[in-house]
C-alpha cells in the first residue's frame, strides 16, 4: 500500500498475540479475539494452529485500519495518541513497518503461555495467575468477580461451583500450554524460523520450561541470530541456563516487574512476592546482562490505583537502587485503570505528578467511573479481608486522600 492511512497498523498483517485464555488477537492490547468462519472464537485448545492466521477477524481489522477507521478494539492506542503519548501501534509501525508478511504465519509473536505463576498480583486474576485460584474462588462466592476473567462461554454460574469444580474451569489453559500439547509447541517451532520478534509474558515465564525449549530450538535451527526478544518476569526466580539461552538471540529487552520501592507496598500489590528476593534477583539479572552487549534491562512499573500516587518517588528510588531505567506500564483493565479515580483526586494527582506519560494518561477522561471506582473499592476491601491486609495501613498518605471518596459496601 503506497499511501498508508493515519490509522494503519502493521500488526494485523504480521502479528499474532497468544493470550492467557488461549485465544488470539493481533496484538496483546487489542480487544478483538480472532474468530473462525462460523464466528466462533478461536482457541489453542479447539482450533488448528496452522489455520489461525487465516482468521477473517484479522483480515477485517487490517481493512478497517487501512481505511482510516479507528477500530474500537484498538482503543488503548487511540487513547494514548489522543493525549500525545506514544502508542503500541506507532511502536510496531516504526519497528516492523518494513517486515514482509507471510500468508500462513506471523512474523511477530506476542505470547502469554498460560497462567502458571507464583504471585497473585492485585491487578491479575485466575485466568492470568494460578496462584489466584483460592482468592478468586472466594471473590466468586461473594459475587465480587469481574466477568472479564472468563470467556463468555464460561462466565455463567461459576459462583455456584465447588472449589475443585471451579479450578477445573481453567483446565483448558493448562491443556493449551503444557508440554503435552505437542501440536501447539510444534507449530511454534516451525514458525520460529521466520519470526523477527518474540514478546514473552506470563504467568511467569521462568516457570514454563516448554517456552525455553522453544527458544533453545530457535538456537539449534539458526533462527536466534535474526530474532529480537522481549521478556517480562516478576524476578522471583533466577535461572542461569535460561539466561544463557536468551543471550544467544539477536537482541533482548529484559523487563523486571517492580511496582514500588517500598517492601510492604510491593508485597501488597504483588501478593506472595518477597521484596528482598525480587531485588536480589534483579541485581543478579543485571550482573549477567551487563556482560552481554545484546541484552538491555529495565524495570516495568505497573501503574494502578494503589501506587499511582507514588510514581515519581518510586521512580527515583528504584533507579537509584538498581541503576536501570523505568518504563511505566499503564493498566487499562477497567477495575484497575487509574483514570477511574474520583475526579477531584485525579485533578490533584495531575498537578502533583511530574512524569508526563502518567500525567497525560490521567488527564484522559473515560466513561464508567461511577461503576468502576465503587467496584475497585469493594474488591479491594474484600480482598484485604481475604488476605488479612489493609490498604490504609500499607499506603497511609494515599489513603488519607482517598478515604473521603471511598465507597463502602
Amino acid at each position: 500500500m503506497m499511501n498508508k492511512s493515519s490509522t494503519y497498523c502493521v500488526m494485523p498483517y504480521i502479528g499474532l498475540a497468544v493470550q492467557n485464555h488461549g485465544d488470539f488477537c493481533s496484538c496483546n492490547l487489542n480487544k478483538k479475539s480472532w474468530q473462525d468462519n462460523k464466528k466462533q472464537v478461536m482457541h489453542v485448545y479447539s482450533h488448528d494452529m496452522t489455520r489461525m492466521f487465516q482468521s477473517h477477524t484479522r483480515k477485517m481489522l487490517g481493512a478497517q485500519l487501512d481505511h482510516g477507521l479507528q477500530d474500537p478494539s484498538c482503543q488503548v492506542c487511540w487513547d494514548a495518541e489522543s493525549v500525545g503519548n506514544s502508542s503500541a501501534r506507532q511502536y510496531f509501525n516504526q519497528s516492523f513497518g518494513n517486515v514482509d508478511p507471510l500468508p500462513d504465519q506471523p512474523r511477530v509473536l506476542i505470547i502469554k503461555p498460560g497462567n502458571t505463576c507464583n504471585f497473585a498480583c492485585r491487578m491479575c486474576n485466575p485466568m492470568t495467575s494460578s496462584s489466584w485460584y483460592n482468592d478468586g474462588y472466594k471473590l466468586e462466592k461473594a459475587n465480587m468477580h469481574s466477568s472479564s476473567w472468563y470467556p463468555e462461554e464460561q462466565s455463567n454460574q461459576v459462583s455456584e461451583l465447588k472449589f475443585n469444580e471451579y479450578t477445573r474451569t481453567f483446565e483448558h489453559i493448562r491443556k493449551s500450554f503444557n508440554p503435552d500439547n505437542l501440536e501447539f509447541w510444534a507449530v511454534l517451532k516451525k514458525w520460529i524460523e521466520n519470526l523477527v520478534f518474540i514478546d514473552i509474558y506470563g504467568g511467569e515465564p521462568f516457570l514454563i520450561p516448554a517456552l525455553f525449549d522453544l527458544l533453545e530450538h530457535g538456537i539449534h535451527v539458526g533462527s536466534a541470530k535474526h530474532i529480537s526478544l522481549k521478556l517480562h518476569t516478576n524476578a522471583s526466580i533466577y535461572n542461569k541456563k535460561y539466561m544463557e539461552i536468551l543471550s544467544q538471540y539477536k537482541s533482548v529487552k529484559f523487563s523486571v516487574s517492580i511496582d514500588s520501592s517500598d517492601p510492604a507496598q510491593l508485597e501488597y500489590i504483588r501478593h506472595k512476592s518477597d521484596y528482598t528476593n525480587v531485588i536480589d534477583n534483579s541485581k543478579k539479572f543485571k550482573e549477567f546482562i551487563d556482560n552481554c552487549p545484546n541484552m538491555f534491562m529495565s524495570i516495568s512499573y505497573t501503574v494502578v490505583p494503589f501506587n499511582v500516587f507514588y510514581v515519581d518517588q518510586h521512580k527515583q528510588e528504584l533507579e537509584s537502587l538498581l541503576a536501570m531505567p523505568i518504563v511505566f506500564n499503564l493498566v487499562t483493565t477497567p477495575e484497575y485503570d487509574a483514570r477511574h479515580l474520583p475526579y477531584p483526586v485525579k485533578k490533584n494527582l495531575t498537578e502533583k505528578i511530574e512524569n508526563q506519560k502518567v500525567k497525560s494518561f490521567l488527564q484522559k477522561s473515560i466513561e464508567g467511573c461511577d461503576i468502576e471506582w465503587p467496584k475497585f473499592c469493594g474488591a479491594t476491601d474484600l480482598l484485604d479481608k481475604i488476605r488479612n491486609q489493609r490498604f490504609s495501613d500499607v499506603f497511609p498518605e494515599w489513603w488519607k486522600i482517598l478515604e473521603p471518596y471511598w465507597v463502602v459496601k
